[in-house]
């Protein structure tokens, strides 16, 4: 939030993809939920450039503060992260599966995609997708890896590492 509010990180952002080559439709910039909390023109001026560019804007940890809701639209948001604490809930507790469908039927209301960390069952995974929650992360799926431990495991699946390469 603190380089939001600094001013020129839309700038900053527009020369790092300038820089790297990578489109902007590519880059999801995950904000802190505060963001909701705060009332500033100029952070809602930074937030609408960067969307403009086609860069993706998301809340990270979603569900931790639930009184931002009605603040939402305020901003081009493209997509909500669920908290893990909530998504580890799911299969435990019957709260935290309330609140997980609530959210899930505010984002689809909102136009706004749903993501979920920290899934590590199998019955969560098919709550979630149950809730077109279809982008997941977490232990289920596989331990967290080093970049050059994830080239490496891709390349063993794939067959041969000469196709992929690192991006100078």
């Amino acid at each position: 939030v603190e380089q939001l509010m600094r001013g020129g990180f839309a700038e900053r952002v527009t020369a790092a993809l300038r820089t790297s080559g990578l489109p902007a439709t590519r880059l999801e910039l995950d904000l802190d939920e505060k963001v909701l909390s705060i009332d500033s023109p100029s952070l809602s001026t930074t937030l609408a450039r960067i969307a403009a560019s086609g860069v993706r804007l998301s809340i990270d940890d979603f569900g931790r503060g639930l009184s931002s809701i009605p603040r939402l639209r305020r901003h081009p948001l493209a997509a909500l992260k669920l908290d893990p604490a909530l998504v580890r809930g799911v299969g435990r507790s019957e709260d935290s599966e309330a609140i997980v469908e609530a959210i899930s039927a505010l984002a689809a209301t909102l136009g706004l995609e749903i993501y979920a960390r920290g899934v590590e069952a199998k019955g969560q995974q098919a709550f979630l997708c149950a809730l077109d929650c279809h982008l997941q992360q977490g232990p289920l799926f596989g331990r967290p890896l080093t970049a050059r431990a994830f080239v490496e495991s891709i390349a063993a699946t794939t067959g041969g590492g000469d196709r992929l390469r690192r991006h100078p």
